[in-house]
């Protein structure tokens, strides 16, 4: 009767014990996805980095502080591009006077660099600089770095700026000519020659008015072209220093004079060639001729051409524009002439 004991068959039914498979579900564990974004876009933040910069930082003399003068920054790169850019209040003070700069991009190699005064709409003098100079150091009213010392008092509207030591004019001997003012040098127009305007020097301080070529001699460079030219004043006998001041040299009027015949005659059925019907003297660059008149053409050298298929018995009145474009020296002009062409 042992038979009712073999019932391992139940036995079997311990399958449902093997729940590995729900325990697979748990990819949802692996959020390390999340993670990975995070550190990418904190590592993209932080490789946002604005472009190096430099600033130039220029301290106005008393005078050009008392009267509101502007400052204009010149600069020119290695590949001869020329810009200008003006210079503004930094927020910085020095002995009580605004410092005024200039934000330029850091990776340009600048071969020159020169602060115009601006007075009103009149340009003042110029102040030559030395870009790799300028870039560390603030320059004064000639074109010098301050130099630094004790004596200076300098503000800032941030609390936070570290100290440093405060700067100074360094001190000049008292014959030095570069203590008197030099007035600016009205701009000059082309005219072919070198350009040689005089400068005067009066020494406020002793009630002096200096003696060219007894206390001071005049050099000149870039003068005879339109353009920016260079004066350099020299110390001698009594005095010692050099003073550089720039003026301007505009382009002159174009010299062209135009004449031309008042009246011409012309064949309706063939073309028709007159020559000097229009006379072109003393033009200053490209000469080009236009009319009000599409069959009635002019060219540089005043020849006019009448195409045929005007109207037989007429009288055309023929507006001529002859324009000299100018070149470095002289400026664009135009001439405008009438010339009548009779139709046979």
């Amino acid at each position: 009767t042992t038979e009712p004991q073999e019932i391992t068959e139940p036995q079997e039914t311990t399958e449902p014990q093997e729940i590995t498979e729900p325990q697979e579900t748990t990819e949802p564990q692996e959020i390390s996805e999340t993670k990975e974004t995070s550190e990418t876009e904190e590592t993209t933040v932080s490789d946002i980095t604005e472009p190096d910069v430099i600033t130039i930082s220029y301290l106005p003399s008393d005078e050009q502080e008392l009267n509101g003068y502007n400052y204009w920054l010149f600069f020119r790169d290695k590949n001869g591009n020329e810009e200008s850019v003006q210079m503004v209040p930094t927020g910085d003070k020095m002995n009580g006077k605004d410092i005024y700069g200039a934000v330029l991009p850091a990776d340009k190699e600048y071969t020159e660099m020169y602060i115009q005064i601006l007075y009103g709409e009149t340009w003042e003098s110029q102040i030559q600089i030395d870009p790799e100079i300028a870039k560390k150091s603030i320059i004064d009213s000639y074109g010098n770095p301050v130099v630094i010392g004790p004596d200076t008092q300098e503000t800032t509207d941030s609390e936070d700026l570290p100290t440093e030591p405060e700067p100074t004019y360094a001190p000049l001997p008292a014959n030095d000519i570069r203590n008197i003012p030099v007035p600016a040098i009205k701009a000059m127009t082309y005219t072919g020659k070198a350009l040689t305007p005089k400068v005067v020097l009066f020494d406020a301080e002793n009630n002096y008015t200096l003696v060219e070529d007894t206390d001071y001699i005049l050099s000149y460079k870039d003068n005879v072209n339109a353009g920016t030219a260079t004066v350099i004043i020299t110390a001698v006998g009594d005095f010692e220093g050099s003073i550089t001041k720039t003026f301007s040299i505009t382009k002159a009027k174009n010299p062209i004079k135009v004449t031309a015949k008042k009246t011409v005659k012309a064949k309706a059925k063939k073309k028709t060639v007159i020559k000097k019907a229009v006379k072109i003297k003393k033009a200053k660059g490209k000469v080009t001729c236009k009319t009000n008149n599409k069959k009635i053409k002019v060219n540089k050298k005043g020849t006019m051409t009448v195409a045929k298929g005007l109207k037989k018995g007429k009288t055309y009145k023929v507006k001529v524009k002859v324009t000299a474009k100018g070149n470095s020296n002289y400026k664009k002009k135009t001439v405008s002439k009438t010339v009548k062409v009779k139709v046979k």
